[in-house]
């Protein structure tokens, strides 16, 4: 499982404006008739500006939530984030230690995480239990990264009641029930990136 922190700056169609993300992805695999696509699968995805939330949800299928997500604080050492609904913490990250990569390890990293493969999956209730969308999506976004960092990661967990965070207290519940086994190496980044329109694809049932 991945998560992260990121600040979305100077955005196209929000005329320059800015907001930030806070989620939660997982790596996974679907199979489809004609071919297999390993992607990051988002659980939860809590952003500051509901417009992006309203279009990712719209057309993207992407689980987006309303959430209070300040910018990272910054220290010689590394960063920390925290993921708040009404006040109340969901979840918090920090990130140490972090070392620059440079030379042949910052362009063998920068060429692995240069374009990310998305999945997702779009549902939409109807009336009377109806359904009016229920199926899988699947896009692509490429990363220009300028700089990367690496050090050691750790997240904090919280499990709000249902009267402190009314609509993200049982996904933070849940996620905070899971087991860490081991942490991988925290990574920090800055760049340009690109949503590909154009790459968005409805994708069969499985």
């Amino acid at each position: 499982m991945t998560v992260s922190h990121q600040h979305i700056g100077g955005v196209g169609y929000l005329a320059g404006r800015s907001y930030n993300i806070a989620q939660v992805m997982a790596e996974v695999v679907c199979a489809t008739a004609d071919r297999t696509i390993t992607a990051s699968y988002p659980l939860a995805m809590w952003e500051t500006d509901t417009n992006p939330i309203i279009a990712g949800r719209e057309y993207l299928g992407t689980p987006k939530l309303y959430a209070e997500i300040p910018d990272l604080e910054e220290d010689g050492d590394g960063s920390r984030f925290c993921c708040s609904e009404y006040g109340t913490p969901l979840f918090s990250g920090t990130a140490r230690n972090m070392q620059p990569l440079t030379g042949e390890k910052f362009e063998q990293m920068r060429a692995a995480m240069g374009e990310i493969r998305t999945l997702t999956w779009k549902y939409i209730p109807g009336p009377d239990r109806s359904v009016d969308a229920n199926y899988p999506i699947t896009f692509r976004q490429q990363v220009d990264f300028e700089e990367i960092s690496v050090g050691i990661g750790e997240v904090i967990w919280n499990a709000p009641t249902q009267e402190q965070a009314p609509i993200s207290w049982r996904i933070a519940a849940t996620l905070s029930q899971l087991p860490i086994v081991r942490y991988l190496p925290a990574i920090g980044g800055h760049g340009p990136a690109r949503l590909l329109r154009s790459s968005v694809e409805r994708l069969p049932l499985p």
